[in-house]
């Protein structure tokens, strides 16, 4: 018994291929062009968003300041809510040689630069390009939260070239500062009401 009730199982399988051969095949070819389209959707990138100026003087005309050892300039900017990711900071300069330059982001001290330092990086003028705008782009660890910022930019080290930052920007910044080294002991940061040197800060809001 045993037997022949697998045996009749075997065959009530087989007269079921037999009818519902087409409906198989049917759902067969549904699942294999399905697979296909979905393996072969085009994968949509991933859109950046394009960074916006938080600060954008514009480009000086007129010959303007050097950015020597002694001397440090500084702009101060301010991030509005909700807060934004840096993502470049620039100056514009005119070098007459090439020098490694740095660019410092801290608080604000009121009409000058704070004392803590948010961010710090190295950029590289080359004298080849001329007067341009020179910084850091791509920056991807900057978040800053509405307040106001400085922008200070001062030479690596000691550099016998002179590196000038022109002044006088379509769309001049009204807060800037300078710091000049009277002696290696006695650095202090004042309120300048002529500097008027080209800055850019773009970055994306935080959201």
């Amino acid at each position: 018994m045993v037997y022949n009730d697998s045996k009749i199982f075997r065959l009530n399988g087989r007269d079921f291929l037999k009818k519902n051969r087409q409906v198989l095949l049917a759902i067969c070819s549904c699942l294999i062009i399905g697979t296909f389209v979905v393996s072969c959707a085009p994968k949509v990138p991933s859109i950046r968003p394009v960074p916006t100026y938080i600060i954008n003087t514009g480009t000086p005309t007129e010959f303007g300041w050097w950015l020597v050892e002694p001397q440090w300039l500084a702009s101060k900017f301010t991030i509005n809510g909700p807060g934004y990711f840096i993502t470049d900071i620039e100056g514009y300069f005119n070098p007459t040689g090439s020098a490694d330059i740095i660019i410092d982001i801290t608080d604000s001290a009121g009409d000058t630069p704070g004392s803590i330092t948010y961010y710090s990086n190295t950029f590289f003028i080359d004298h080849k390009q001329g007067a341009n705008w020179y910084g850091i782009h791509g920056i991807t660890n900057l978040k800053l939260s509405p307040n106001d910022y400085w922008v200070i930019l001062r030479p690596a080290e000691e550099i016998d070239q002179i590196i000038e930052m022109p002044k006088n920007p379509p769309a001049s910044n009204t807060n800037y500062a300078v710091n000049v080294e009277i002696d290696r002991d006695n650095r202090k940061w004042r309120k300048s009401e002529v500097l008027n040197i080209g800055i850019r800060v773009s970055g994306n809001p935080l959201r």
